[in-house]
Protein backbone atom coordinates (compact mmCIF):
# COMPACT_ATOMS: atom_id res chain seq x y z
CA UNK A 1 0.00 0.00 0.00
CA UNK A 2 1.33 3.46 -0.79
CA UNK A 3 1.64 6.31 1.70
CA UNK A 4 -1.48 8.08 0.41
CA UNK A 5 -3.58 4.94 0.80
CA UNK A 6 -2.22 4.41 4.33
CA UNK A 7 -3.18 7.97 5.32
CA UNK A 8 -6.62 7.58 3.77
CA UNK A 9 -7.17 4.38 5.75
CA UNK A 10 -6.16 6.11 9.00
CA UNK A 11 -8.42 9.07 8.22
CA UNK A 12 -11.34 6.74 7.54
CA UNK A 13 -10.86 5.24 11.01
CA UNK A 14 -10.77 8.57 12.90
CA UNK A 15 -12.92 10.93 10.81
CA UNK A 16 -16.05 10.53 12.96
CA UNK A 17 -14.17 11.28 16.19
CA UNK A 18 -12.54 14.39 14.71
CA UNK A 19 -15.81 16.05 13.70
CA UNK A 20 -18.31 14.52 16.12
CA UNK A 21 -20.06 16.94 18.47
CA UNK A 22 -22.12 14.28 20.25
CA UNK A 23 -21.26 13.14 23.76
CA UNK A 24 -18.93 11.68 24.80
CA UNK A 25 -16.81 12.57 21.75
CA UNK A 26 -17.83 16.23 21.76
CA UNK A 27 -16.73 16.95 25.33
CA UNK A 28 -13.39 16.83 27.09
CA UNK A 29 -13.67 15.34 30.55
CA UNK A 30 -14.44 12.08 32.34
CA UNK A 31 -16.35 9.12 30.94
CA UNK A 32 -18.44 9.10 34.11
CA UNK A 33 -19.50 12.66 33.13
CA UNK A 34 -20.31 11.57 29.55
CA UNK A 35 -17.12 13.01 28.07
CA UNK A 36 -13.69 11.77 26.96
CA UNK A 37 -10.01 12.54 27.19
CA UNK A 38 -6.91 11.20 25.47
CA UNK A 39 -4.91 11.16 28.70
CA UNK A 40 -6.84 8.18 30.11
CA UNK A 41 -8.37 5.07 28.63
CA UNK A 42 -12.17 5.11 28.35
CA UNK A 43 -12.61 2.92 31.45
CA UNK A 44 -10.80 5.36 33.80
CA UNK A 45 -13.16 7.31 36.04
CA UNK A 46 -12.49 10.60 37.79
CA UNK A 47 -12.13 8.61 41.05
CA UNK A 48 -9.48 6.39 39.41
CA UNK A 49 -7.58 9.44 38.18
CA UNK A 50 -7.65 11.00 41.64
CA UNK A 51 -6.26 7.77 43.12
CA UNK A 52 -3.41 7.69 40.58
CA UNK A 53 -2.77 11.41 41.06
CA UNK A 54 -2.35 10.77 44.79
CA UNK A 55 0.18 8.06 43.92
CA UNK A 56 2.02 10.45 41.58
CA UNK A 57 2.17 13.10 44.28
CA UNK A 58 3.60 10.57 46.77
CA UNK A 59 6.35 9.65 44.28
CA UNK A 60 6.91 13.25 43.11
CA UNK A 61 5.84 12.36 39.56
CA UNK A 62 4.46 15.20 37.49
CA UNK A 63 1.32 14.04 35.67
CA UNK A 64 1.90 16.51 32.81
CA UNK A 65 3.57 14.02 30.45
CA UNK A 66 1.68 10.88 31.40
CA UNK A 67 -1.02 8.65 29.98
CA UNK A 68 -3.06 6.36 32.23
CA UNK A 69 -4.32 2.92 31.23
CA UNK A 70 -6.68 0.84 33.36
CA UNK A 71 -6.28 -2.90 32.88
CA UNK A 72 -9.12 -5.43 32.88
CA UNK A 73 -8.03 -6.65 36.33
CA UNK A 74 -8.43 -3.11 37.77
CA UNK A 75 -4.71 -2.37 37.95
CA UNK A 76 -3.26 0.73 36.31
CA UNK A 77 -0.40 1.34 33.93
CA UNK A 78 1.06 4.85 33.92
CA UNK A 79 3.15 5.75 30.89
CA UNK A 80 5.62 8.57 31.46
CA UNK A 81 7.18 10.51 28.62
CA UNK A 82 10.67 11.70 29.39
CA UNK A 83 13.60 12.92 27.37
CA UNK A 84 16.09 11.25 29.66
CA UNK A 85 16.31 8.24 31.92
CA UNK A 86 18.38 8.44 35.07
CA UNK A 87 19.02 6.50 38.25
CA UNK A 88 16.89 9.04 40.11
CA UNK A 89 13.78 7.58 38.45
CA UNK A 90 13.20 5.18 41.32
CA UNK A 91 9.46 5.20 40.66
CA UNK A 92 9.86 3.01 37.54
CA UNK A 93 8.49 -0.49 37.99
CA UNK A 94 5.53 -2.08 39.75
CA UNK A 95 4.06 -0.50 42.90
CA UNK A 96 1.42 -1.27 45.52
CA UNK A 97 -0.48 1.82 46.65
Amino acid sequence: MDKHADLLEIWTQIEREVYCEENPLGRIGWRDDDAQTSYYTANVTSKDAKFVDDFCQSKKISPLNTRLFKNDDGSFELKICSQQKSASMAYLGDHEF
